[in-house]
């Protein structure tokens, strides 16, 4: 069963990827969180298979986190709000799986949270 650590700062979009997450029987989510600080004690007690976060929390980037992931590694989906927001691309240069926006929910999120666990690109193909 795949582990995910989800850091996500609205805590009704934190419930429903919980909820997702649970109607698939190979994820469970390991820890739901609101900040880098959590997610960072979080990461502590395990390393998840996957991360789905916010491209920015209150605490700083989600780039901020990754170079506490090295050299242990889960893969990344980051969930943002538009495709030119200027973190999306350095979070992506610096380690990220891939994106989804933020407003994605139900199988279209689901089946990339899949992908990416499967090692494959949860982007469109266009891309």
């Amino acid at each position: 069963m795949s582990s995910i650590l989800l850091i996500v700062l609205d805590a009704n979009t934190r419930a429903e990827i919980h909820r997702l997450a649970s109607t698939d029987s190979t994820m469970a989510v390991s820890d739901a969180v609101g900040t880098l600080a959590a997610a960072r004690d979080a990461l502590e007690r395990r390393l998840p298979d996957l991360i789905v976060a916010d491209l920015r929390l209150p605490d700083g980037p989600l780039v901020n986190l990754f170079d506490e992931l090295r050299p242990r590694r889960a893969h990344v989906l980051v969930l943002t709000p538009s495709l030119c927001d200027p973190h999306l691309m350095h979070t992506l240069r610096h380690g990220a799986d891939g994106y989804v926006l933020a407003h994605a929910r139900g199988a279209e999120l689901l089946e990339r949270m899949r992908r990416t666990l499967a090692g494959e690109s949860p982007m469109d193909a266009t891309v």
